[in-house]
């Protein structure tokens, strides 16, 4: 009987040994999850390798990106540079094959086709970083669009060379090219209108520290000279002499040294007449 009492006793101890235990446990898991998520030592070690490994990676795509930024601008210069070297080109095969006008007209294409595909190729990488985009880069593709006979791609070019010109002789030659466009497109009252904002682009608030008297006057000088030019050339002769006066009358207050410079070439623009007759070579 004893021993019966005995093994009952000892069944009785271990099962509550057991109890025991599986309470302990249950309890250990319990403070665990009650425990704030930034008191645990795994967590918090968790999120600090994740913090570093997106800060690494965040850092890591924006060196990426700033290189690739890097090689589309110099892919760009070069382009340009191409670009700007074409009218050079085809002025000394004018001089060589002058006497071989069939060869010229082969080559001319040739350096046409070339030209286009440049600034193709440069209006592509104007698309994909146009914030690093000057406005003498766009006047650049511009004027190879112009020469290509694409003067609607060549406008949108000048548009945007406006809108991003530092200076304000950027956004006078941008205006002046649409001007001269307009008028060779026989849109002459769009022409104009060009020429007329020109005159007013040191008046803008973002060019006031641009506004020396002479750079003024002789810059919208050459604006009037440029206009009474065109307008030569659709038989508006009341215009053009308006302009040359117009002209005559600004370059009067440039400073000596470059007053005598302008008035020549006022005065060069005033020989060829309305409809102007140019001298043969």
């Amino acid at each position: 009987m004893k021993n019966v009492e005995s093994e009952k006793s000892a069944e009785t101890d271990n099962a509550f040994e057991m109890l025991k235990r599986e309470v302990d446990s249950i309890q250990v898991k319990l403070l665990s999850t009650t425990t704030p998520w930034y008191r645990q030592a795994s967590t918090l070690i968790s999120l600090f390798a994740f913090l570093f490994s997106f800060g690494t990676t965040v850092v890591s795509c924006n060196r990426a990106a700033e290189q690739d930024r890097h090689n589309w601008k110099q892919e760009l210069r070069g382009l340009i540079l191409q670009i700007v070297e074409m009218p050079v080109k085809n002025v000394e095969l004018l001089e060589k094959y002058k006497t071989k006008p069939l060869m010229l007209g082969n080559i001319s294409s040739m350096l046409n086709q070339e030209s286009s595909i440049l600034a193709d190729q440069a209006a592509l990488v104007i698309s994909t970083i146009p914030e690093l985009v000057t406005a003498n880069e766009y006047l650049a593709v511009a004027g190879a669009f112009h020469n290509g006979g694409l003067v609607d791609r060549a406008k949108d070019m000048r548009d945007k060379a406006i809108k991003v010109s530092a200076t304000p002789i950027e956004a006078i030659t941008a205006l002046r090219e649409l001007a001269a466009m307009a008028f060779q497109r026989g849109e002459v009252r769009n022409g104009q209108a060009f020429y007329q904002e020109a005159l007013v682009v040191f008046d803008k608030p973002r060019f006031a520290s641009f506004r020396d008297p002479g750079v003024v006057s002789f810059t919208n000088s050459y604006t009037e000279m440029f206009w009474a030019q065109m307008e030569a050339l659709a038989k508006k002769c009341d215009a053009f002499h308006l302009h040359l006066a117009e002209a005559k009358n600004l370059a009067a207050t440039i400073p000596a040294g470059t007053r005598e410079q302008a008035l020549a070439q006022i005065g060069e623009t005033e020989s060829y007449g309305c409809p102007p007759v140019f001298p043969t070579p």
